[in-house]
């Protein structure tokens, strides 16, 4: 084998190796984590935890109650560095809340809510934002406004308080 052959081979056997050894991240999804959507009176109306399991918590807020959706969601990602990701997210609700009238819920039970994602990551801080917007012919609705993150133990107290499970580990 000449010389330039085998440092070929070698470079090439020193990646693969590097490659197998190393945790690929082959299906990628930045959007894991809780969020918040807050309103103008400073509160918040919407929060939500996407696990990396594939399961979500979604705790709506109407006046002094809280009612809790979870389900499934699967994500297709179109664009993805590590500052910005867009995609569509798809949700399926597996549980609802009952005490609101079926149009009040964000998701639809019973079929995919559709949803097209912006994500960007601050490079200065830990805080994202994550814009969620209904596909066409989607049965989702909007939300009011861009949701940033939250502290997990705070969606947690919250999840707990309207009647959710105690812990959403993510």
């Amino acid at each position: 084998m000449k010389q330039s052959a085998r440092i070929k081979f070698y470079i090439i056997s020193f990646v693969l190796i590097l490659l197998v050894g190393c945790n690929i991240i082959t299906d990628p999804n930045p959007l894991i984590g809780s969020y918040k959507i807050v309103v103008a009176d400073g509160g918040y109306a919407y929060a939500f935890t996407l696990k990396a399991d594939g399961t979500y918590a979604l705790i709506e807020y109407v006046e002094a109650a809280g009612y809790v959706t979870t389900g499934t969601y699967s994500v297709s990602l179109s664009s993805f560095d590590f500052e910005s990701a867009t995609g569509y997210i798809r949700f399926r609700v597996n549980e609802q809340a009952s005490g609101l009238n079926s149009s009040d819920y964000r998701f639809t039970a019973g079929v995919e809510n559709v949803y097209e994602f912006h994500w960007d990551a601050d490079k200065t801080s830990s805080e994202r934002m994550l814009r969620l917007t209904p596909s066409k012919g989607s049965s989702g609705k909007a939300f009011p406004e861009d949701a940033i993150t939250m502290d997990d133990t705070a969606f947690n107290v919250q999840l707990e308080k309207w009647g959710g499970s105690k812990e959403v580990a993510v």
